[in-house]
């Protein structure tokens, strides 16, 4: 794909629930590329300087921008969507479709809900369920599981069970059918 290059004009950065946008106008080139330009100053030519970008603790590549004091720190595959991708349906995220973050080429990025963008983590593998002790809410180690599970079929009631370790007698009920931890 050949990189084009358009003129970054709004800015959109949401912010407890507020969304705001900030005019860019006359200042920033973007690629569909990922790629940003300063415009310079005196003419506001098209070849301008680029912009180096950076990597955010989580691996989306980010860029700092500034016009008229006002200094946004933003992320690329965002400012990439809002230039060249239409966004009819009003969807609040954008996705890298391969799942690599640092792919902000316009053919890679889609507009997404939350739940789409959750859906392709998981379906994509970028995401993998917790389970067991692995789930952070969990109350039991799966050794626990176990000896739940063979005290039961020893003949321990399910409400002695439930007392002895701190869960609902419905919880022991779950575990024993293994309608949970069943891994």
């Amino acid at each position: 794909m050949e990189e084009v290059w358009e003129e970054l004009k709004t800015v959109t950065k949401t912010h407890n629930g507020v969304t705001t946008e900030h005019d860019m106008s006359g200042r920033y080139i973007i690629s569909n590329h990922g790629n940003l330009r300063i415009l310079d100053r005196k003419d506001r030519e098209l070849k301008g300087r680029e912009i180096k970008l950076r990597l955010d603790d989580k691996g989306y590549t980010r860029v700092t921008l500034n016009k008229d004091g006002k200094v946004l720190n933003c992320k690329v595959h965002r400012l990439v969507a809002e230039t060249f991708l239409r966004n009819t349906d009003n969807k609040e995220t954008v996705n890298h479709i391969d799942g690599d973050k640092t792919n902000n080429r316009v053919d890679n990025l889609e507009w997404a809900t939350r739940s789409e963008q959750i859906q392709h983590a998981y379906d994509n593998g970028l995401k993998v369920p917790t389970k067991g002790e692995q789930n952070g809410r969990a109350k039991l180690t799966e050794a626990k599981v176990r000896e739940i599970r063979d005290r039961y079929d020893n003949g321990c009631p399910q409400t002695k069970l439930a007392k002895e370790y701190g869960v609902s007698q419905s919880h022991i009920s779950s575990i024993i059918r293994g309608t949970i931890w069943k891994h």
